[in-house]
């Protein structure tokens, strides 16, 4: 699910993380499963990607002559 993507901001390929709001799921989850459960694969699947690195959003596709940081 995490692709390796440049972060211009730290200007290396890094993998990739979904930024879950885990406040919305848990209360959401309280209310009803299934909303919960479909707010979860949104973030993850559908949602923009943030670097694991810094959490900068407009992440760019992987450079070939980029550093390589995988944390």
């Amino acid at each position: 699910m995490s692709e390796i993507r440049f972060c211009p901001r730290c200007g290396k390929n890094v993998l990739d993380k979904a930024k879950i709001n885990w406040v919305i799921f848990i209360v959401l989850l309280i209310l009803t499963v299934i909303v919960g459960l479909v707010y979860l694969v949104y973030c993850v699947w559908a949602k923009e990607k943030v670097c694991s690195v810094c959490g900068f959003k407009p992440l760019e596709p992987a450079r070939q002559n980029a550093i390589q940081d995988f944390r």
